[in-house]
This record gives C-alpha cells, structure tokens and sequence, in this order.
C-alpha cells in the first residue's frame, strides 16, 4: 500500500512540474494577425541637424501567426511605409529599400506574464530635411545599428502600444534618434505556446 501511495505521489509531482515547465518555457508566440497597420503620430528623428516631426504609418506581414523566440530571427517584413503631416521639417521613405526586415531580439517581464516583445527594423531608409536650415540627410538603419520596435502587452494578451526608438547613421555625419508611439495596435494579441 505504501508502495503505490509513493507512486501516485511521484506521478501527480511529476505532471505538476512538466505543467509548470511548459507553461514556463513557452516557446513560441502567436499573433492573433498576420498583417499589422500601425501609426505614429508625432514620430521624431532628432540629430546634430534638428529635430524633424512627422506621423508615420507602416505595415508589417508576420510571416505566420506563430514564431519561434529565437535570438535574431527574421519574423516579417514592413512592406508599406508611408509619412504625413510633418509639423516640423519633412521626410520621405526610400520605397525602393522596401520591405525592411523585422527581427526578434528578447521579450520583456518574465514567463508565463510577458509584458512586451522588442524588434530590431533592419533596412529602414528616410531622407530628413531638418526644419531650420533645409539641411537633407538620409537615415538608414542596418544591422549594427537597427531601428528597435517594442510592443507592449497587457496580462491578457491584447497589444496596447508600439514604441519606435533607436540610433541610426545618417549620411550627415551624425546619428539620428528616432522616437515615437501608436496605439494603434488594440486589435492585436499576442499569445505564449
């Protein structure tokens, strides 16, 4: 009798703990939609050069609805980028760089309760004409110094915002800042698997 008390012990013990391991190492995330518009508005680029403020919409294509979290993988590509009502100096996006690579760096707050996800933008091509001297520089990101995109996540799931930030060169001679937020994002969620 004390024999099996021990193994039915040690049977629900184990199937507890690979409950908790899988839900803990969950290695996949999955997006509730393959295709994503988002737009900033009021996206900066800020440099030795000015402060350039411009909305930005861009659209992404995951390549499936599920990714592996892989240091570095390619997980979409923005395939539309578009700017608009520049309140300060102007930009254009290079549409012949497009699609621009979309790469998985890390997640933010710890399994099973992400809090976000960050993506490196390799590829991003944007002339900046700064607002007070006219002064035109091309921005483009590579792989050393991507555009980092990070997506917020509520407990439940749902993506409440996308944050643009980085570094990038310009052909000026000096990097630019690039910085900005949509909310855009709502119907959007992201699941652990």
């Amino acid at each position: 009798m004390r024999l099996i008390k021990l193994a039915v012990a040690l049977v629900g013990a184990s199937a507890l703990l690979a409950g908790l391991v899988s839900s803990a190492s969950a290695r996949n995330l999955s997006f509730s939609e393959r295709s994503v518009q988002e737009t900033f508005l009021g996206v900066e680029f800020s440099g030795g050069f000015g402060t350039t403020r411009c909305n930005l919409t861009l659209r992404r294509v995951f390549h499936s609805r599920s990714m592996v979290k892989v240091f570095d993988s390619l997980v979409g590509l923005i395939t539309e980028a578009t700017v608009e009502g520049c309140t300060q100096g102007s930009a254009t996006i290079l549409r012949e760089t497009l699609p621009w690579h979309e790469r998985y760096s890390l997640f933010l707050g710890t399994l099973p309760n992400i809090t976000g996800i960050i993506h490196h933008i390799i590829g991003v091509a944007i002339q900046i004409r700064e607002p007070f001297f006219g002064i035109t520089c091309l921005a483009r990101s590579s792989e050393s110094s991507a555009a980092t995109e990070t997506i917020s996540r509520e407990a439940g799931g749902r993506a409440t915002s996308v944050r643009l930030s980085g570094t990038v060169p310009t052909s000026c001679g000096a990097s630019g800042a690039l910085n900005g937020t949509s909310s855009s994002v709502s119907s959007v969620t992201i699941t652990l698997i």
